[in-house]
């Protein structure tokens, strides 16, 4: 059982102002910011319906709805949302009501559709990846077509044409990609002030989980909601951001107390999952990062883990010696459900 530290305890307890939050891996993050929604119900007096939760994903939104009704025994009107779900939800009430979403398959076979028949291109299944990529960047750093330097081709006037098509595609289709949700949201507060006001007085409490992976579209709107002096708590960890190559920019979460000067800043450093050893050695790597918050990483634990580093030259040697060792534990009897191989991206797992 995860004990309660006093770097929890501060997090939970500063309600009523900005409150930046560094959330080491293991360190108890879902269950602190579940219990800080808790406490502003039963004991600051704060309405459920103004505080507003904001995950990553669907799935971590639901979890954590779960969670807290598991821990609690009801959701007594909180909102668990992701961004785009509260994007959405904005542009349907107060922009264009009838659209609807585009799905994957959809946004594939249109752009599959584009290049299909364009012999320039050799991997066409990588370049529609990579095209769809290169948009959703492009969106979510508000970055004009003129201006955006395609990293899928070289070719600008190829871009231009695939993203000129699309866009006209969707309003013929009377729907949107996720990227427009945040687009099409952000234009309503920025030009709509009542519906600003009201959406500020709505949600006056906002959480916003995996702060580190924010983008600069997100970071305007959740801004724009939250205000210059409103309740807001961002939580995360600047050494886990991945999602750069997707837009993420994790010097917002660097640059947060130089919005929000007034903030508190609570790192919560002590990992409740892991061995020292491991905890010791994660924390070794990290630290030759320049750019970060400088934090310590403390290992709970009494026991030290162990971590073992395998060099190879080329993939098919590394893919090797993943092979024996999973046989090695087979053959030693280890459950295969107690195996598990993880990778940075999917494409890499695809390789294996």
């Amino acid at each position: 059982m995860m004990l309660e530290n006093k770097a929890q305890e501060e997090a939970i307890h500063t309600v009523n102002k900005q409150v930046l939050v560094i959330a080491c891996p293991g360190s108890g993050k879902t269950t602190t910011l579940l219990r800080r929604i808790h406490y502003m119900v039963t004991e600051a007096g704060i309405s459920a319906a103004q505080i507003l939760m904001i995950t990553f994903t669907k799935a971590a939104a639901d979890e954590m709805n779960k969670r807290y009704v598991s821990m609690y025994g009801d959701n007594p009107g909180v909102t668990f949302a992701t961004i785009h779900s509260l994007c959405f939800s904005i542009v349907k009430k107060y922009g264009k009501k009838n659209v609807s979403v585009l799905s994957d398959i959809e946004i594939y076979n249109y752009f599959n559709y584009r290049v299909k028949y364009l012999d320039q291109i050799n991997d066409k299944d990588n370049f529609v990846a990579d095209v769809i990529l290169d948009i959703s960047v492009m969106k979510n750093n508000m970055i004009s077509l003129s201006d955006y330097e395609p990293a899928c081709t070289d070719n600008k006037e190829l871009f231009a044409s695939l993203y000129t098509g699309y866009e006209k595609y969707k309003e013929k289709e009377s729907k949107v990609d996720f990227d427009d949700m945040l687009v099409m949201a952000k234009d309503i507060l920025d030009n709509e002030p009542e519906v600003l006001l009201y959406l500020k007085n709505r949600y006056s409490y906002i959480q916003v989980d995996e702060y580190q992976d924010t983008n600069l579209i997100q970071k305007d709107i959740i801004y724009l909601l939250a205000g210059q002096d409103g309740n807001l708590a961002v939580v995360g960890d600047d050494d886990q951001s991945i999602y750069a190559f997707r837009g993420a920019k994790p010097e917002i979460m660097l640059n947060f107390q130089k919005e929000y000067p007034k903030s508190k800043m609570v790192k919560m450093s002590t990992n409740y999952r892991s061995g020292k050893k491991i905890i010791s050695e994660a924390d070794r790597v990290i630290k030759s990062n320049t750019n970060r918050f400088q934090k310590d990483f403390i290992g709970f634990k009494p026991e030290n883990g162990a971590v073992e580093y395998i060099v190879t030259e080329e993939k098919k040697d590394e893919i090797l010696k993943i092979y024996s060792r999973i046989k090695k534990l087979l053959n030693d009897g280890e459950n295969p459900a107690d195996i598990a191989v993880l990778f940075r991206t999917n494409r890499q797992a695809e390789k294996m």
